[in-house]
């Protein structure tokens, strides 16, 4: 398990053996850390310090810093099928990289206001979502990148996480400072379902990969949540 913390340490922990290792590069707060599920060895921490890092797990320093960003990194996800390549979000911008290159190879003005949350389909190699302090979820289609292909409104405050589901290809699933997880009909282009009894910002989203109606839910009221996605609202 990879852990990013306050003070800019990454803690990897090895369940198997039970031991923890302390990386120290990052000058700042970390806010994003992503496991690559292609190499299934390499993580990615972006950081306050404005800058993004490239891990290997059984190392004690980093392969590779990236820099592009002018603020401080809210969200890195790795490409689902391209080892190679991963999304970043920091102030209004996306930025696509190539780990071979430490300078990002598209960057797209993609919100008018800070974006906090970049995932990839799982079912689409070219289609991408951002969720921005507008309250916006936009969905992008990254050959043709200079406009949203939709863009999605249905949360009254900033959108903290997106999380494609595993199972359905049309559920997205969207954590907002509003205190609330929707799910959306990415098809139809609207929520479906909503999780509504946290009482403080929504700030995590998953689903189970195990469960096929499984969601959890983290927030800063101090607790995590399981809920049950309605599968009749997906026929």
């Amino acid at each position: 398990m990879a852990l990013g913390r306050g003070d800019g340490t990454l803690t990897i922990w090895n369940y198997s053996t039970n031991t923890t290792k302390d990386l120290t590069e990052h000058r700042q707060d970390i806010h994003a850390v992503d496991w690559n599920l292609v190499t299934r060895d390499t993580i990615l921490t972006g950081g306050w310090d404005n800058s993004i890092k490239l891990w290997n797990a059984d190392a004690s320093q980093s392969i590779r810093t990236f820099t592009g960003h002018p603020a401080g990194v809210n969200a890195v996800s790795w490409h689902p099928k391209y080892a190679d390549m991963f999304a970043s979000v920091c102030d209004k911008a996306c930025n696509l990289w190539d780990i071979n290159d430490t300078r990002p190879v598209l960057s797209i003005p993609a919100h008018r206001e800070q974006i906090m949350a970049v995932e990839w389909s799982k079912y689409d190699e070219y289609q991408m979502f951002t969720g921005a302090v507008d309250k916006l979820i936009r969905i992008w289609d990254i050959r043709k990148a200079k406009e949203p292909v939709h863009t999605l409104a249905g949360h009254e405050f900033a959108i903290r996480r997106l999380k494609v589901s595993p199972h359905d290809p049309r559920i997205l699933a969207s954590a907002s400072f509003d205190m609330t997880c929707a799910l959306w009909d990415i098809t139809k282009l609207e929520v479906v379902q909503r999780f509504e009894e946290h009482t403080e910002f929504v700030h995590g989203v998953d689903f189970s990969n195990l469960v096929e109606n499984r969601i959890a839910t983290c927030s800063w009221d101090g607790t995590v949540r399981i809920w049950k996605v309605d599968s009749s609202l997906f026929p």
